[in-house]
C-alpha cells in the first residue's frame, strides 16, 4: 500500500511526540495502525501500547483492522513473520479501548492506592443520574431546614410553578461542569468565582468583541467609500462616510437614510452600501449597551455563592452514596486515574509499562482528560484530531485544548504537526465544494483555523464524477405584514406546508436515486443504488425530518432512524408519563390539565377553561377545581371529569401490585393508543416510539413500580438508543453521522435557525470567568442582564458558531459520490439570491444556508416554488406479491405492535415469546455446527437477516448478490442452504401475501408477550406460520418449538381474524419444512389462553 509524503512522516516520525491533524476521509486509521506495525517491526510490542478511541465502536474496529494486518503478516516469509504472530497472542488483552475503559483497568489493578473498593462496579448513566438526583434533593432540603436568608432567597428566585426543579437542575448542570475540570474541588472553590473577582475580564471580552466586529467591517467600508469618492456619486459619500466613522466609534446616533432615486449607473453601489449597513447594524446590535449594563450586585454574588455550595453538598453526598453501593461513575475513572498517574507510588510503574501512548479524536478530549495524558510524560505520544470535526462542546470538550498543543507544539515538546489533508473518501467535485464554502468561512480568528492555507482537502484517491445539486424552496412572500386577525390554525397551516415542500422534494429526489442512479465502485465498475447507500442529514430532529421519514415509508422505502429517541419528544408517550405522575402525586395540576387533554380523558381547550371560570375564583389548586366540578355538575364536562377520576382510581389500585410497563399497557390497550396512532400524523413513528416505551419501561431497572419509575423521571429524561437498519435509507443528526460515509448524502433543513438559547439563560458557565448569574430585580420580580453575562453570553454565543461551522463541516465531508443540499426561504431571499445582492457576514450566521448562500451564487442550483413540490410517489410492491389488501394491513399495524385489548391483568412484565417455551421445556435450541458460544447466536440471526432481505423479484443468484454486497452478516451464510430456503420457500408461498419479520406485544392470558413472526403467509381467507430455524433436526422433532409456534398462531388469528391452517418450522440444516401437528397445537393455545403457560 503507498502512502502520501505526509501520512509517511506520521507512520515513521520518531524524534519527540508527535500531533497529527487528520481532515475527514484522509486514512488516520491507517496510519495508526501502520505507525503500530512500524513501532513493533522496531522492537516495540503491544503490551507497551495504550490505543485510545473515542466510542467502544471505534476500539472494536481498531482491534480488528490490526488484527487483519498482523494476520497478513503471518507466514509472510519475512523475519517478522514470528514477531506478528507473538504479537496476535497479545491482542486480546492489549489496551486498545476507550479512554475510559483503560482507566477502569488501571484503577482495578491500583484500587488500593486510591482507595476504591477492589469489587466496583460502573454506573449507568442512568443509575448514576438517579443517585445524583436524589444526593441533590438531600442537599436542597439540608438547606431548606437551615434558616439561610441567602437561600431562600435564591430558592423563591427560582421557583416555578411551586416547583424547585429549575434549582435542582441548575446545580446537576454546575455539578457536571465542573466535574469535567482537571481539578473540580479548586474551580469550585476559586475559578467559579473568577469572574466576580474581576469584573475586568468582562470588560477585555466585549473590547475584543468590539474590535473584531470593526476588523471584520472597517476595510469593506473604507474600500466601498473609496469606490464611491472615484465614481463621483456624490449623493451617497456622505452616507458611506458616516458608516466609516460609525465602524470606528466616532459617530453617535442613527446612519442617515439615503431617499430618492438612484441613477442607474450607482444602483450598485447603493445596493452594496446598502448590504453592508445591513450587515454590520445587525452585528453590531449584539455589542450595544455594555458600558450602560451594571455589574454583578451583592445579592449576585450572595446567591453564586449558594449555587457553589449546594453544588459542593450535593458532590459529598453523591459519592458519599457510591462509596456505599460500591460505584464509580465515568467521572470517577477519571479522577482516580489522574490520581494513579500523578501519585509517585505507581506512577512510574505505570510510565514504563506503557511507553507508546495513542490518542484518536484528540480534539474531543475535555480539561480531565488532558491532565491524565499530559501525566504520561516520558512515553512516545501519537495524538491525532482534526479541529474542523469537534462538535461535542455539550459533552465538555475542549478544541482549545488541541490547539494550544497545534500552535505552540514546541512549548509542549512536540514535533511540528503533520497535516493530512488528502481526502480518500469523496468525490473531487464533493471536495472542491466544501473547500468553497470553507475558504472564507473558516479562519484564524473565527474557527481558529486558517482553512484556504493550511486545511483545504485535496483528493487522494484522485476519482470524479461526483454530484452537487444544490436546492431552494421559494415558500412566497413573509407574513409578518399581514393583516386582520391571527389565526393560530392558519399559522399552524401554514408552517405545515413550508415544512412538507421540502419533504416532497427530498422523498422525490431519492425516489429518483434509487430508480435510476448507480453507485462507483472501487475497480471502476458501478452497480444499483441500494437503500443503505443513502443517507439524511439534518443539524436536529425536526418537523421535517419526522416528515422525511413517514413519506419515505408511504413510498415503500426501508427507512430508519439512528438517532436516540427521546420519549417526551412524543406528545402521546409525554402524556403517559404524565398520567403516571398524576396517579403518584395526585395533586400535580401541570400533570393533571396535560392528561385530561390527552386521548385517556378527552376533554377540551374550552372544557378545562369552563371548569375554571364555574369554579371558586379564590380556589388556586386546578385539581380541587376539577373534583368539584365533576361531584356538583351533571353536563358532558363533568361526565368526562368522572369518568377519568374513576379510571385513575382503578389505575391507581392496579399500580399497587403491578410494574410501570403493565399498568401502561393495559393503559394503551384499553385506550386503544395504537390505532389512534396509526390514524394520526407521522405514524409509523409514533408506533414504532410506543413499542420501544413498552419495551423501555419493561426493562427500566426503575420499572418495578409506578412510583419508582415517576421519581425516575424526575432525576433523568428517557431515552432509547436507535440503531441504523443494515439496507435502509438512514436519517440522522449530523453529530450521530460522525465517523460514518455514505455514497449519497442529503443535507436538509439548512434554513433552521441555530439553538442559541444558552446565550439567554439566567446562570452561564464559562471556562474563563466561571459561573455567571444575571441580577435580579426584586422590584420587577425578573432577572437582568449584567456586565460578566453579557460577556459570557458573548462567549458562548461564539462558541456555538464557531461548532456549528464545524458541524456543517462534518455534514458535508459525510458524503462519497453525490451531495444533496436543500434550503427554504422567502421570496426576498431568493431574488436577492438571483440578483447577487444577498449579504454575507460569517460571524452574523443564523443558520447553515447564510454560509451557504455564496455557493448557491457560484455553483448554481434550482429552485421549486412550495405549491409545486406535491408528492406523487407509491409504495412498490415485489412482484411475486399481490398488492396488500388495505383492511389486512391495518389490523396488523393496530394490533401487532400493542396489546391485546381489554387485557387481563397480568403476571409478569412482558415476555419473549422464546422466554415462555424456555419455562414450558427447559431446553435452549442448538444453531449450526453444534457451537455453543456467541458465535452461534450471530450466524443464526445472519440466516434470519438474510431471508428478511431477500428480494423475492428476483432468482435465488441475484438475491444472493445483492445481500452479499448490502449485508455484511451474509457472509455467514452458507449460500447453498440460502438459495435452497429460497427457492422453497417461493415456491410454498406462491402467489399469496407475505408480511415478514412482524413485531408484536400481545396479552393471551395474562401476560404481555413479546415476540417476532418471521413469515406470515395469506390467501385473505387462511394463515400460515413460518418460523426459521439453524437448530439440530432433533431439536426440531423434540417438539422444543412447539409454545413458540402456538403462541404466533394465537396472536394472528386474534389480530387478523383468520384461522391459522398451518404452522412450520424451515430447517436449514435439513432444507425442508417441519409441520406442527395442529391439534398438539391447538391444546398449547388453550393454555395460553387460560394463562397457565
Amino acid at each position: 500500500m503507498s502512502f502520501t509524503k505526509e501520512q509517511n512522516q506520521a507512520i515513521t516520525s520518531r524524534e519527540r511526540n508527535l500531533l497529527v491533524s487528520a481532515s475527514a476521509g484522509s486514512g488516520k486509521t491507517t496510519v495508526m495502525i501502520e505507525r503500530i506495525l512500524s513501532l513493533i517491526k522496531e522492537g516495540a510490542s503491544l503490551e507497551n501500547m495504550v490505543v485510545c478511541t473515542f466510542t467502544r465502536s471505534a476500539a472494536a474496529d481498531m482491534r480488528d483492522k490490526l488484527q487483519n494486518a498482523l494476520l497478513r503478516r503471518v507466514g509472510d516469509g519475512t523475519e517478522f513473520s514470528a514477531v506478528a504472530e507473538r504479537e496476535l497472542t497479545l491482542l486480546p488483552t492489549a489496551e486498545i479501548s476507550t479512554l475510559h475503559s483503560w482507566c477502569q483497568r488501571l484503577i482495578r489493578n491500583y484500587f488500593y492506592v486510591v482507595g476504591a473498593d477492589p469489587a466496583f462496579e460502573i454506573a449507568d448513566e442512568e443509575e448514576a443520574s438517579v443517585m445524583l438526583a436524589e444526593a441533590i434533593d438531600e442537599a436542597v432540603e439540608q438547606r431548606i431546614t437551615s434558616a439561610d436568608d441567602d437561600f431562600s432567597a435564591l430558592y423563591d428566585v427560582m421557583l416555578s410553578g411551586r416547583k424547585d426543579t429549575a434549582l435542582k437542575k441548575l446545580v446537576r448542570d454546575l455539578y457536571h461542569y465542573s466535574e469535567a475540570q482537571s481539578d473540580p474541588e479548586a474551580w469550585l472553590s476559586g475559578g467559579a468565582t473568577e469572574g466576580l473577582r474581576n469584573p475586568g475580564l468582562g470588560e477585555e471580552i466585549a473590547e475584543q468583541a468590539r474590535k473584531r466586529l470593526s476588523a471584520r467591517f472597517l476595510p469593506r467600508a473604507k474600500e466601498l467609500l473609496e469606490r464611491i469618492s472615484q465614481s463621483g456619486f456624490k449623493r451617497n459619500y456622505e452616507a458611506a462616510e458616516a458608516l466609516v466613522e460609525k465602524i470606528s466609534g466616532k459617530y453617535p446616533g442613527n446612519l442617515p437614510t439615503s431617499s430618492g432615486r438612484i441613477p442607474d449607473g450607482f444602483k450598485g453601489l447603493a445596493d452594496e452600501y446598502n448590504r453592508l449597513k445591513k450587515d454590520y447594524l445587525k452585528a453590531e446590535k449584539g455589542l450595544v449597551g455594555f458600558d450602560e449594563m451594571p455589574l454583578p450586585d451583592a445579592r449576585t454574588e450572595a446567591f453564586t455563592r449558594v449555587l457553589l455550595e449546594l453544588t459542593a453538598s450535593a458532590k459529598e453526598k453523591y459519592a458519599e452514596e457510591k462509596r456505599r453501593r460500591a460505584r464509580l461513575d465515568y467521572a470517577d475513572l477519571e479522577h482516580l486515574t489522574v490520581r494513579l498517574v500523578e501519585n509517585p507510588v505507581c506512577a512510574d510503574e505505570i510510565r514504563a509499562r506503557y511507553r507508546y501512548i495513542f490518542v484518536d479524536e484528540y480534539q474531543d478530549v475535555n480539561p480531565l482528560q488532558e491532565r491524565i495524558i499530559s501525566a504520561m510524560r516520558g512515553a512516545s505520544l501519537f495524538l491525532v484530531g482534526d479541529v474542523k470535526q469537534s462538535i461535542y462542546a455539550f459533552r465538555m470538550c475542549d478544541p482549545n485544548i488541541f490547539l494550544g498543543k497545534y500552535a505552540r507544539y514546541e512549548d509542549y515538546g512536540f514535533s511540528k504537526p503533520v497535516e493530512l489533508n488528502a481526502n480518500f473518501r469523496s468525490a473531487s467535485e464533493i471536495l472542491d465544494f466544501v473547500n468553497r464554502v470553507f475558504s472564507p468561512l473558516m479562519t484564524e480568528d473565527f474557527g481558529k483555523i486558517d482553512y484556504r492555507n493550511t486545511a483545504a482537502l485535496t483528493s487522494g484517491a484522485g476519482f470524479g464524477g461526483g454530484e452537487i445539486r444544490l436546492n431552494l424552496i421559494e415558500l412566497g412572500a413573509k407574513s409578518e405584514g399581514r393583516t386582520g386577525v391571527y389565526s393560530v390554525l392558519a399559522a399552524q397551516n401554514e408552517t405545515y406546508c413550508v415544512v412538507e415542500a421540502e419533504a416532497n422534494r427530498v422523498v422525490a429526489d431519492i425516489a429518483e436515486l434509487l430508480e435510476h442512479g448507480s453507485v462507483r465502485q472501487p475497480d471502476g465498475t458501478t452497480r444499483p443504488v441500494f437503500y443503505g447507500d443513502i443517507a439524511v442529514l439534518a443539524a436536529t430532529r425536526s418537523a421535517k425530518t419526522a416528515l422525511v421519514y413517514t413519506k419515505l415509508k408511504k413510498a415503500g422505502v426501508n427507512v430508519s432512524l439512528s438517532d436516540p429517541l427521546h420519549f417526551d419528544s412524543v406528545p402521546e408517550i409525554a402524556r403517559l408519563n404524565e398520567f403516571m405522575k398524576y396517579l403518584v402525586f395526585g395533586a400535580d395540576d401541570v400533570a393533571l390539565a396535560a392528561v385530561l387533554l390527552s386521548p385517556i380523558a378527552e376533554l377540551t381547550d374550552d372544557e378545562l377553561a369552563l371548569v375554571r371560570m364555574s369554579g371558586d375564583p379564590a380556589e388556586k389548586r386546578f385539581y380541587v377545581l376539577c373534583e368539584d366540578y365533576a361531584a356538583k355538575k351533571t353536563d358532558e364536562t363533568a361526565k368526562k371529569l368522572a369518568a377519568f377520576f374513576a379510571l385513575a382510581a382503578r389505575y391507581r389500585e392496579y399500580a399497587r401490585t403491578h410494574a410501570a410497563c403493565e399498568v401502561i399497557g393495559r393503559l394503551i390497550a384499553e385506550k386503544k393508543l395504537f390505532p389512534r396512532v396509526a390514524a394520526g400524523d407521522e405514524p409509523e413513528l409514533k408506533t414504532d416510539a410506543l413499542t420501544s416505551y413498552l419495551n423501555h419501561l419493561a426493562s427500566s431497572k426503575y420499572g418495578s413500580s409506578v412510583s419508582e419509575y415517576v421519581a425516575y423521571l424526575g432525576s433523568s429524561e428517557a431515552v432509547a438508543d436507535r440503531s441504523a437498519a443494515t439496507d435502509a435509507v438512514s436519517i440522522m443528526t449530523i453529530h450521530a453521522s460522525k465517523g460514518l460515509e455514505f455514497p449519497f448524502v442529503f443535507l436538509i433543513d439548512t434554513d433552521h435557525k441555530f439553538n442559541v438559547r444558552e446565550t439567554y439563560g439566567k446562570v452561564l458557565c464559562d471556562s474563563e470567568l466561571g459561573v455567571c448569574m444575571k441580577n435580579f430585580d426584586e422590584l420587577e420580580r425578573a432577572v437582568k442582564t449584567n456586565r460578566l453575562t453579557f460577556a459570557a453570553g458573548l462567549r458562548k454565543r461564539r462558541g456555538i458558531m464557531e461548532e456549528s461551522m464545524r458541524l456543517l463541516y462534518v455534514a458535508l465531508t459525510r458524503a462519497k459520490q453525490g451531495l444533496y443540499v436543500y434550503a427554504s426561504a422567502d421570496e426576498k431571499t431568493v431574488k436577492e439570491l438571483s440578483e447577487g445582492t444577498l449579504g454575507f457576514d460569517p460571524e452574523s450566521a443564523d443558520c447553515f444556508f447564510d454560509w451557504l448562500a455564496p455557493v448557491y451564487v457560484v455553483y448554481g442550483h434550482k429552485t421549486y416554488r412550495a405549491e409545486d413540490c406535491v408528492a406523487s410517489f407509491e409504495a412498490k410492491e415485489p412482484p411475486v406479491l399481490t398488492a396488500p389488501d388495505p383492511e389486512f394491513t391495518a389490523a396488523l399495524c393496530e394490533y401487532y405492535d400493542a396489546p391485546k385489548k381489554n387485557a387481563a391483568p397480568h403476571r409478569s412484565v412482558k415476555k419473549s415469546v422464546t422466554a415462555i417455551g424456555r419455562d414450558e421445556e427447559e431446553q435452549q435450541p442448538e444453531y449450526l455446527t453444534g457451537a455453543d458460544d456467541d458465535r452461534a447466536v450471530i450466524k443464526g440471526n445472519a440466516y434470519h437477516r438474510a431471508m428478511e432481505k431477500a428480494d423475492y423479484s428476483l432468482c435465488a443468484s441475484a438475491a444472493a448478490n445483492k445481500l452479499r454486497e448490502t449485508e455484511p452478516s451474509f457472509a455467514l451464510v452458507d449460500e447453498g442452504e440460502f438459495t435452497a430456503a429460497f427457492e422453497t420457500i417461493r415456491e410454498r408461498v406462491g402467489e399469496r401475501k407475505i408480511y415478514r419479520e412482524k413485531q408484536f406485544v400481545y396479552n393471551p392470558g395474562g401476560t404481555l408477550v413479546q415476540g417476532v413472526i418471521d413469515l406470515l403467509v395469506t390467501d385473505g381467507n387462511t394463515c400460515e406460520i413460518i418460523d426459521y430455524k439453524t437448530s439440530k433436526t432433533s431439536t426440531i422433532l423434540s417438539g422444543a418449538y412447539d409454545v413458540q409456534l402456538a403462541a404466533y398462531s394465537l396472536a394472528a388469528e386474534e389480530i387478523t381474524g383468520m384461522r391459522v391452517t398451518k404452522a412450520s418450522i424451515y430447517s436449514f440444516r435439513e432444507r425442508r419444512f417441519f409441520d406442527a401437528e395442529q391439534d398438539k397445537l391447538e391444546k398449547i393455545k388453550a393454555r395460553l389462553k387460560s394463562g397457565e403457560l
